[in-house]
């Protein structure tokens, strides 16, 4: 969700961890690693994880368990670590002493950070969209989002408005048709951002992000490029002034003090 917040409390035997490795790889798409049995079954503990972050249900600082990964995904123990070495070393993933592998939890210095670049990135990718509304049926995709996500905040639902507001700004990006845009924020670990600062949303800050996704929207779909820069770089100050909200608990521990 993007900018705000509210608890994500995960069982542990919640659906993603019952999920099947075919559902992940339909979500996640195509596999890019399908020389042989090893790298794929790497792959397929990229994706259960990826998909996890992805949907909330792995949020930061979530430990990843060895023999869980095994369990779930069933594949060896090689194929395990080399996945969490893959994420480890993208920064998806953290390993802190005592704790083994976790769901990476950004400081509250990075997010700031990362925040700027998502402004600058996420702006341009409006812009572009702006342009492009012949293109594949997406102005019915925005309408159609827009529509599920007044649903999301009218029946006060933050876990599915996390979820369409995570599918709202990768369509726009998509939109776009610069792929180096997706690759850059997928750099900038962008879902990741918006689960850990989800704690903190409610049902007003809820209504503020719709109605300033409602005016980004508003803005690509006239066609009107500055505009839809404009409202989505003010869409994502709001997100960045979340962050100066956000107890200490909220954030990992910068390295000195880890």
């Amino acid at each position: 969700m993007d900018e705000a917040a509210l608890e994500i409390l995960v069982p542990r035997d919640s659906k993603i961890l019952s999920q099947s490795t075919d559902e992940m790889d339909e979500a996640a798409g195509p596999s890019p690693a399908s020389e042989g049995p090893a790298a794929s079954a790497t792959n397929a503990v990229l994706q259960f994880i990826r998909h996890g972050i992805r949907s909330g249900e792995l949020e930061p600082g979530r430990r990843l368990l060895e023999r869980e990964l095994i369990d779930r995904c069933s594949v060896s123990r090689s194929a395990v670590r080399e996945a969490l070495r893959t994420l480890a070393a993208d920064g998806t993933i953290q390993v802190e002493m005592h704790r083994g592998a976790v769901v990476r939890q950004f400081t509250r210095e990075e997010m700031w950070a990362h925040h700027q670049i998502r402004e600058v990135l996420e702006g341009l990718a409006a812009s572009l969209a702006a342009n492009r509304l012949e293109q594949k049926g997406f102005a019915l995709n925005l309408l159609e989002l827009s529509r599920t996500m007044a649903a999301a905040v009218k029946d006060e639902d933050p876990v599915r408005y996390l979820r369409l507001n995570d599918e709202l700004h990768r369509t726009i990006v998509g939109m776009s048709g610069n792929p180096s845009l997706a690759d850059h924020l997928e750099r900038t670990v962008t879902t990741q951002l918006r689960q850990q600062t989800s704690r903190l949303l409610d049902i007003e800050r809820m209504k503020r992000s719709h109605g300033e996704h409602a005016a980004i929207i508003e803005a690509i779909l006239s066609g009107d490029s500055a505009a839809a820069e404009a409202a989505m770089r003010r869409h994502i100050r709001s997100a960045r002034r979340t962050v100066a909200l956000m107890p200490d608990s909220s954030f990992g521990a910068p390295p000195d003090k880890a």
